[in-house]
């Protein structure tokens, strides 16, 4: 178990830690990362996200329930100037704040089954017709419940 980063020799630790002189610049985690970004090293049998770590080492320990949380935004950095503790919803917060919560829409989300031009056409074949949310369901290979949306203007276009 790794308690505290105990098991995290502070020398090793911070020689892996790109620094720079200029505590303005991020001093990124040099090793490996997951797949969001963040630093992760081995503590004992549990990988643990190196910001965190810097955290403790610079700072003390960490509350229950609270994140460390970057004013840099760069999950890589362990800046301890950029580094700041926080709730979950400090950290929703924060997202909202620096506008990094707003998906992308439309044609720019990878998940998007239909195109713009598609969801207008989707639009005026019911305007110019009046056809019946199930039949514009069959004609364009997609779900009632997705016409409706549509139809709504719950999703783009």
């Amino acid at each position: 178990m790794c308690q505290n980063y105990t098991a995290i020799n502070v020398d090793s630790f911070w020689g892996r830690v790109n620094k720079t002189t200029n505590l303005k610049d991020c001093w990124n985690w040099s090793l490996s990362h997951t797949k969001d970004g963040y630093g992760q090293l081995r503590c004992g049998k549990k990988m643990v996200h190196a910001h965190r770590v810097a955290y403790e080492f610079s700072y003390g320990s960490i509350p229950n329930n609270y994140q460390v949380l970057h004013r840099c935004d760069n999950p890589s950095c362990c800046n301890p100037v950029h580094l700041f503790l926080g709730t979950q919803l400090d950290n929703i917060a924060d997202m909202v704040h620096k506008k990094r919560n707003s998906a992308p829409r439309g044609e720019h989300n990878p998940k998007h089954k239909l195109s713009d031009k598609q969801v207008l056409e989707i639009q005026q074949y019911f305007l110019n017709t009046g056809a019946f949310q199930e039949d514009i369901a069959k004609k364009f290979e997609i779900s009632q419940g997705q016409v409706s949306k549509i139809l709504n203007k719950k999703i783009r276009a």
